[in-house]
């Protein structure tokens, strides 16, 4: 196991037809949550020209950027290639550890997007400063991590509290230095950056339903979160049964299949979406 294998817990390369699934169905819904768009923050009004992408993985969100944006360059990086599929003449890829300093010009990107990303890295509070002096002034950081922790409006807990196999995996993850639960802290860390001239931040509480194929095509778009936050929990569940066998044992891994499929258990995971404009120079 290399030392990148053992520092990044969900090490599926990208390339692999069911991981590359798994990342378009959850990068689609959250483009429906968005009502099609790319993020909540306004991008189709600062027009922009330069567009990163942090931990780019399958590429879906990255495509999308260049796509919506046929005049912008947009830049994907990851530390896995993107898989053989079409790409826009204006993505370019870099093959890179964000764990290591960015290799790009500072204040150089319209537009940086992190997403399921800083709650796998250590010292995330630090990268994210260090990611954000790559934000030109009057640009936007767009940053997107859960808290499968916190519990809803209900004080029903998230299923890293509920089930002993998220559990086991936040264990795993802290023992890298990451934190797993950081969509929580988030505002907490744009805001004392001091860096931005506005913090933006959406917490949605996403159930996983019992039954998929009962959330109807005109159902809540939290619901269709749901459905593929669901599928992607399962996935990555599998993964974890067969990468750390003597943690996540068979046992383990029925249990939490079982609890999705109880109708008597309510499972939840609250997402943190994040959009923070960079100060012009005039405000710092």
């Amino acid at each position: 196991m290399s030392a990148n294998q053992e520092l990044y817990v969900l090490d599926h390369a990208s390339t692999a037809q069911s991981e590359l699934n798994r990342l378009d169905s959850v990068h689609n819904a959250y483009t429906r949550y968005f009502g099609n768009r790319l993020s909540f923050a306004p991008l189709e009004l600062s027009d922009p020209k330069e567009i990163l992408e942090i931990g780019s993985g399958g590429g879906a969100w990255a495509i999308a950027a260049a796509t919506r944006f046929p005049g912008a360059s947009v830049t994907a990086i990851d530390q896995h290639p993107l898989p053989p599929r079409p790409l826009p003449p204006n993505l370019k890829f870099v093959e890179h550890d964000i764990v290591q300093p960015l290799p790009f010009a500072r204040a150089k990107f319209d537009v940086v997007h992190c997403r399921l990303v800083m709650l796998h890295i250590p010292n995330a509070e630090e990268r994210l400063q260090h990611i954000a002096e790559f934000v030109k002034p009057g640009g936007w950081l767009l940053v997107e991590d859960p808290d499968d922790y916190i519990p809803d409006a209900h004080d029903n807990y998230g299923v890293a509290h509920t089930t002993a196999l998220v559990r086991e995996l936040h264990v795993i993850m802290r023992g890298t230095g990451a934190n797993p639960c950081i969509g929580s802290d988030l505002e907490r860390i744009l805001l004392a950056s001091n860096a931005f001239s506005e913090v933006n931040v959406r917490r949605t509480v996403i159930p996983f339903p019992h039954d998929p194929a009962t959330v109807e095509s005109n159902a809540p778009p939290e619901q269709h979160l749901g459905v593929a936050w669901r599928q992607s929990y399962i996935d990555v569940a599998r993964g974890l049964e067969e990468k750390y066998p003597t943690r996540v044992t068979a046992t383990i891994l029925k249990q939490f299949l079982d609890d999705l499929d109880n109708p008597h258990t309510v499972s939840t995971s609250t997402m943190y979406f994040t959009w923070s404009r960079r100060k012009h120079h005039s405000e710092l």
